[in-house]
């Protein structure tokens, strides 16, 4: 019996239009896809805080890492999880160590603490995870 060649034609056809079309998502998709920039560029702004102790969230606040290692926020209460026999000054800095950690360093009566080096986790383009201890802080691009 012989194959009617419309019929082979009109597969042919129907599998070339589907094998571009699946071809054409993928593409899409990894356009989509973000790379985080290096740390040191991509924590500059504002970000919302998620703070995490064990397995309670005890504070959600705005923070602010300046482009000059100054950070602003109500970050001071929470440095005190890591430090908590010192009352920590306002004057807080920050330090990327390349992408892998976060250094602050806080002043107490106007004299440095040892800096906490926070590790960094898996960024995202809109997230930033820091866990110092049993302390994580998670970074939300506000």
């Amino acid at each position: 019996m012989k194959a009617n060649p419309f019929s082979l034609l009109k597969n042919f056809l129907l599998i070339f239009v589907l094998a571009i079309a699946a071809v054409s998502c993928k593409k899409d998709e990894k356009e989509k896809e973000c790379v985080p920039t290096a740390l040191k560029s991509q924590i500059v702004g504002t970000w919302n805080a998620s703070i995490v102790t064990g397995t309670t969230t005890v504070g959600n606040i705005p923070l602010t890492f300046t482009e000059d290692g100054k950070l602003q926020g109500e970050i001071r209460n929470y440095l005190q999880l890591f430090a908590p026999s010192v009352v920590i000054d306002e004057a807080i800095t920050y330090e990327t160590s390349g992408d892998t950690g976060v250094k602050i360093t806080a002043t107490t009566n106007g004299k440095p603490l040892d800096p906490f080096l926070l590790t960094v986790g898996t960024r995202t383009c809109e997230t930033i995870p820091l866990s110092y201890a049993l302390v994580t802080i998670t970074l939300n691009k506000k």
